[in-house]
């Protein structure tokens, strides 16, 4: 087991030389193992241990037998006790979960404080096992069936080439110490029910399952590698953040391109799969939203468009000479008055340009209005805002955002699009009143 050790922590990269590790050890027969398997390897290492004091005395047995363990060992160790059954009240979690929570936690704080690489753990080949079957049984997406990799971010797990009973023989043959977990044995979790029930069940169809299983495991991470290697290269033609929205453009996407990967972008922000292939298979009409706890997807004209659901309340803002910022709508407006002999025009949507004097303060910006009116500078004739909306294909989503600015009643600037004719620069103007949109605050 030591060559096969050695063997997978050198085929995954898991130990960088010159590099300390922090072993997880609960004095279970896995993390015993481990702890052997890193001695005989002749790598650095130190031990740490999670005291979760869920099982009173044994907890604390555990906790003294690691600590002795690491004396013979002749390595640090590092421990901790947790109000586990609290954590899980105040969070609202199972015991499972603040359990992972309050460990992973405390491993970041060690890493971080002795300055180690990376925390070892002791899942093994049987685990992986137990994780596919009740990720399987839960419902999952791709990245559910791979089991447990060698390693996620400063995680890793070396004994992902044994199985328990390999595990169990060689700490037997070793002669190595290791106390036993009795909540391990019963059926009151999910993952024992799996390890217990469902388990031995497969194996009476097939008796050497943890070894057929790790090379169904292999091919199906190459698999979910080609996979996400082509979401990644769609996705940079089909999916375009721009800033607040995220867009679809499902005519980019190619022909046999699956709805898995449209839903590999988008369920970050918590839209089902189940949906997403009601759309794909009948495709809604224009108008129509998907909500979440946190997102709105909406169908446009030729794409999807994805928001943070927030309850934004456009207000109207009374603007005097003196006002020289304003945020609104998710943006910010930066008012000046210029002198116009050095006035560069900027041709752009995002900055208005008007004739300070035909202005009539103070300005009132406020959300447009259907039978709203301007002159859009160069059409040569009156038009709705409604209508000018539509003409510069401006979406359902980016219309409840549309400011106007109003002199004395009449719109000057329909904000980031057009100014109006009557309020434009001539060779008479003298002052600029320019206004700049900008990154605003967050409403």
């Amino acid at each position: 087991m030591l060559k096969q050790f050695i063997s997978y922590v050198a085929d995954n990269a898991l130990v960088p030389q010159c590099t300390t590790t922090l072993v997880a050890v609960s004095g279970g027969v896995d993390s015993m193992v481990l702890v052997d398997l890193f001695k005989r390897a002749g790598l650095e290492f130190v031990i740490g241990h999670a005291n979760f004091g869920l099982r009173g005395g044994e907890a604390d047995g555990d906790e003294a037998f690691v600590h002795e363990m690491a004396r013979g060992y002749g390595v640090d160790c590092y421990s901790e006790r947790f109000d586990t059954v609290g954590y899980a009240k105040r969070h609202k979690l199972s015991i499972q979960m603040a359990a992972r929570a309050l460990r992973y936690e405390w491993f970041n704080r060690v890493l971080v404080k002795k300055k180690l690489a990376q925390v070892a753990t002791g899942h093994h080949i049987n685990d992986e096992l137990e994780t596919f079957l009740y990720n399987l049984a839960k419902g999952t997406g791709l990245n559910g069936l791979h089991g447990i990799l060698p390693r996620v971010g400063s995680v890793i797990r070396p004994l992902g080439f044994a199985s328990k009973a390999e595990i169990v023989g060689y700490a037997k043959s070793e002669k190595l110490r290791w106390r036993e977990d009795e909540s391990n044995g019963g059926v009151k979790y999910d993952r024992n029910w799996i390890r217990h029930e469902v388990v031995p069940a497969l194996k009476v169809l097939n008796p050497n399952i943890e070894v057929t299983f790790l090379t169904r495991l292999t091919k199906l991470r190459q698999v979910e590698s080609v996979f996400n290697e082509y979401c990644e290269r769609v996705k940079k033609v089909a999916f375009v953040y721009k800033k607040p929205y995220y867009y679809v453009y499902l005519k980019l996407l190619p022909p046999s391109c699956p709805p898995l990967v449209v839903f590999e972008w988008i369920k970050e922000f918590g839209f089902s799969f189940q949906d997403l292939q009601r759309w794909w298979e009948k495709p809604p009409q224009v108008g129509k939203r998907l909500y979440t706890l946190t997102h709105w997807l909406l169908v446009e004209r030729d794409c999807w468009v994805i928001g943070e659901k927030k309850d934004v309340q456009l207000t109207n803002h009374v603007i005097s000479t003196a006002t020289r910022h304003v945020d609104t709508a998710g943006y910010g407006l930066d008012f000046s008055i210029l002198d116009c002999a050095s006035y560069q025009i900027r041709r752009e949507a995002s900055v208005a340009a008007l004739d300070f004097n035909k202005l009539s303060f103070p300005l009132l910006l406020r959300p447009w209005q259907a039978g709203d009116v301007f002159r859009p500078l160069g059409a040569g004739h009156s038009k709705k805002v409604s209508d000018f909306l539509i003409d510069c294909k401006v979406g359902l989503h980016e219309k409840s955002r549309v400011n106007v600015l109003l002199s004395n009643g009449e719109i000057a600037w329909v904000v980031g699009y057009r100014i109006d004719e009557r309020f434009r620069l001539t060779g008479h103007t003298q002052r600029v009143y320019e206004i700049v949109m900008c990154e605003g605050n967050e409403l």
